[in-house]
């Protein structure tokens, strides 16, 4: 039922719903694996890392084949571990192959990148509190003759909730326990007493995270903003206890109800970052570089390609108390959509800002193209990603000669073209205001959550 609600409440959004066949991610990762392995060329080192390629790639997928078909979450989550150590040592192996030289860079960016994705799978495992039972008994009290049942009713178990918590970064936490339970309702006593009801169990998470039902391979709902909270695990109705049992002519019941079993399931947390404006460009456009001199962030700077590995975050701080939360995300290249590069690792986080600042650098041999490639990978990749407000950006303004032109961009929708130099700080004010002006009339994300703002669940 809780499924139902969370795809519900999503479907009311206008969102779409992914699929999360990891069985078929699993088969696809190990068939691609074998028809590697199969074309690497002959030779000792060659076949000694392809074997150990081969047994982990395929390990990979039979090993989640094998949990999908477990007795017992025990098993389950025995079997994911090793789907993740499985996927962590192709990945190794992959690595291996590449600096020997025995394959191009360019035949496994997307295996490579799929088996970092295989490891970072989040899965926990859910139990609803059970209800407590309902209790038989029957007043006896002084001058009180054939006072009847009084036996209460069992109290309902407590829930499983996810909730958005500012203060986390990172699903890190659930990576070392796995089994989260809510607390259990009390038995029902005599005197009409109900059992105590089970305390609901909150498992903090930061804000942006989805929940899928890795069990059904559903999406049961996200949270977005801190506080948002997403029923994950309900928990067990309380017993009926004898004096419900009652009627005029059946005056002495000693029926009884067990309290119901809470929900149970496997529950799989994906992370997508939540900023006001996500940085999107070419490996070494100069992104890690801004984001590092408009905010306290430090990113790694490299002169070499997808130097930053996993995204960024900076709040950056304007006049007037104004904040603007920046993402740096890893280089987009032609093909990302597809899952080249690093691709669809990190495309998803773009998804969450609420605007794109385009960046191309001047001394780009063709800026318009650049800036084109960019905006045919997002809008391949979502309609609403390339639907999102975007300003276009001119980096490195330091590298071009004072008397040679600035490059003109063709902006699509009348997108604002502001031209900076992150070294020099040459532009960046402007540039700072041309973000806020442009963002959605909400205000910015603010750094700091609003104390008055209360939990807001988004299913019931």
């Amino acid at each position: 039922m809780n499924a139902e609600v969370g795809t519900r409440n999503a479907e009311q959004r206008g969102e779409t719903l992914p699929p999360r066949d990891l069985r078929q991610r699993t088969k696809a990762f190990a068939l691609a694996i074998v028809r590697l392995v199969d074309a690497l060329p002959r030779g000792r080192a060659a076949d000694v890392i392809g074997r150990q390629l081969l047994r982990a790639g395929t390990s990979v997928a039979a090993n989640y084949r094998s949990a999908r078909r477990a007795r017992s979450r025990k098993e389950f989550l025995a079997k994911m571990g090793i789907v993740e150590e499985e996927s962590d040592e192709s990945s190794f192996w992959l690595e291996l192959l590449l600096e020997a030289g025995l394959v191009t860079s360019s035949r496994t960016s997307e295996l490579r990148d799929e088996a970092e994705q295989l490891v970072a799978i989040t899965i926990v495992h859910v139990v609803g509190g059970a209800g407590g039972a309902g209790a038989s008994s029957f007043r006896r009290e002084k001058f009180v003759p054939k006072g009847g049942p009084d036996g209460g009713d069992g109290g309902p178990g407590g829930s499983v909730y996810v909730r958005a918590d500012p203060n986390l970064a990172t699903l890190l936490d659930y990576r070392y326990r796995t089994h989260w339970k809510a607390e259990r309702g009390q038995h029902g006593k005599g005197k009409n007493m109900t059992g105590k009801t089970g305390k609901d169990l909150y498992l903090p998470v930061p804000p942006g995270t989805e929940v899928h039902n890795a069990d059904a391979d559903t999406m049961l709902g996200e949270v977005l903003s801190p506080g948002d909270t997403l029923l994950v695990a309900h928990g067990g109705r309380g017993g009926r206890g004898n004096a419900r049992f009652a009627t005029a002519t059946h005056q002495s019941p000693r029926e009884w109800e067990p309290g119901e079993y809470g929900d149970e399931r496997n529950v799989e947390l994906v992370l997508k970052l939540i900023a006001d404006v996500g940085l999107l460009g070419e490996p070494n456009a100069g992104k890690s570089t801004l984001l590092s001199v408009i905010s306290a962030a430090r990113p790694r700077i490299a002169d070499y390609p997808f130097t930053t590995l996993e995204p960024h975050l900076g709040v950056v701080g304007l006049s007037d108390g104004r904040s603007l939360v920046v993402a740096d995300i890893p280089g987009i290249i032609e093909g990302a959509h597809a899952g080249k590069g690093l691709g669809l690792r990190f495309l998803q986080h773009v998804e969450r800002t609420r605007m794109l600042a385009v960046l191309v650098p001047v001394d780009s041999p063709d800026p318009q193209a650049t800036y084109e490639l960019l905006r045919r990978e997002a809008a391949l990749y979502s309609a609403d990603l390339a639907a999102k407000p975007h300003v276009v950006v001119l980096t490195k303004l330091d590298l071009s000669h004072p008397a040679s032109r600035i490059p003109t961009i063709r902006a699509h929708a009348g997108a604002p073209v502001v031209a900076i130099s992150a070294v020099t700080g040459e532009g960046l004010p402007e540039l700072l205001e041309t973000l806020w002006q442009s963002l959605p009339v909400r205000a910015a994300t603010s750094p700091v959550p609003t104390p008055s703002a209360g939990p807001r669940r988004t299913s019931e």
